[in-house]
């Protein structure tokens, strides 16, 4: 073997050990739940409440899930408002064509401080919009009906104003094992089952 082979396979040897340490050092993040909060919740993460309890959903307004869950997710932040800090997360799946357009018009509407309102109203009217072949004209009625400005809001839906942080919603999904929508950590633990009183028993457990 000349000098230049051992050379190149000493260095391909360092490049699979550090590859392994890093998927590794990955994997068992997300067994860690103060990792995997410090990696799914930003300062700027869209949030409601203050309690001790944290719980993140991973969502797509496409998703019937999602949308069946939605009622379910608004009882729990109601019931335990003083107890609870809800966030959520953007999680766009592929098969929902409509998907991306969706967070892009919650985004938008963040940007003009009704991003809640906005993923309310997308929620509650999933069946209104789902199977349109473009969506962008009933945001911007929804958008008219929330007061805000209307022509801003157009142009940062049609120019992806917001798929930075999409995408970031997303890459830490992946990186915490987030597969399908709605995933839910609470506490930065996942969540198997997200029914209301599978959720309801998870937060409790988290009070105690």
């Amino acid at each position: 073997m000349t000098k230049e082979s051992k050379i190149i396979l000493g260095v391909a040897a360092v490049i699979i050990a550090a590859v392994a340490i890093l998927v590794t050092f990955v994997d068992s993040s997300k067994d860690d739940p103060s990792a995997v909060m410090a990696r799914i919740v930003h300062e700027d993460s869209h949030r409601v409440g203050e309690g001790e309890v944290q719980v993140v959903e991973f969502g797509d307004y496409q998703c019937p899930a999602c949308a069946q869950a939605h009622p379910d997710v608004q009882k729990l932040k109601e019931e335990y408002k003083d107890d609870i800090t809800f966030v959520f997360s953007n999680f766009p799946l592929p098969l929902h064509p409509n998907a991306q357009a969706a967070a892009e018009a919650a985004e938008a509407a963040g940007s003009q401080g009704k991003f809640w309102e906005m993923h309310d109203k997308l929620f509650e009217t999933q069946s209104q919009w789902s199977s349109l072949a473009d969506p962008t004209s009933i945001y911007s009625q929804y958008a008219e009906e929330l007061g805000l400005d209307k022509g801003k809001f157009v142009e940062d839906v049609s120019s992806k104003a917001n798929k930075t942080r999409i995408t970031r919603d997303q890459s830490d999904g992946y990186a915490v094992g987030v597969t399908g929508t709605p995933t839910f950590f609470i506490n930065g633990k996942k969540q198997e089952k997200f029914d209301y009183d599978s959720l309801k028993s998870a937060i409790e457990a988290e009070l105690k």
